[in-house]
């Protein structure tokens, strides 16, 4: 993995990748990576395109509590986000302490360690704001996301049997944990 600065920059990377807080503006950028992934059908539990002012509108009603990064470097632009946002959003304080996270980068950054370099950062500002916990969920036919999250520290915690429908079948749904504890 390359090295980085504390604000998430690549050491020594020629086009080193800035992870900085989303914006409105990346609303396009962030559409056409996700509905990539949508569309791939084998990565996601979303199955359902996002529309760039749909993902706009999104990102203006981000959580403050949350925490909702893109990384970008010079020649391409946004290449990959990660949002950490409340883990429920019904009126109680019984999950304030908890995010749930999506890691998304684009098809030709993969295995760069852009993920994990956002994760870094991410992570560090989720401590920051009171966070002590991260639960998310992974479809079980996802080995590269489990071993994504495995690497950063999570654990299964459970697994639902066949909850995700993939077209016409079910899929089983792992449950991972992190502590952001030190």
């Amino acid at each position: 993995m390359t090295p980085v600065t504390a604000d998430g920059r690549a050491r020594g990377s020629r086009d080193a990748v800035v992870i900085r807080r989303v914006r409105p503006a990346d609303a396009a950028a962030i559409s056409c990576i996700l509905n990539a992934v949508i569309e791939n059908g084998s990565f996601s539990l979303l199955d359902t395109p996002f529309s760039e002012p749909e993902e706009r509108e999104y990102i203006e009603r981000f959580s403050a509590r949350g925490v909702f990064n893109v990384a970008e470097n010079r020649t391409e632009g946004v290449v990959a986000f990660q949002s950490l946002e409340p883990y429920a959003s019904v009126k109680t304080h019984a999950f304030d302490h908890m995010l749930t996270m999506g890691t998304y980068v684009a098809d030709r950054h993969r295995r760069e360690g852009i993920g994990t370099r956002m994760a870094a950062v991410a992570f560090a500002e989720a401590r920051q704001g009171g966070h002590e916990k991260i639960i998310t969920e992974i479809r079980a036919d996802n080995q590269t996301s489990l071993r994504f999250h495995q690497g950063l520290g999570f654990v299964v915690v459970g697994v639902a049997h066949g909850a995700v429908r993939v077209g016409d079948r079910c899929v089983d749904l792992v449950i991972v944990e992190k502590s952001l504890q030190p």
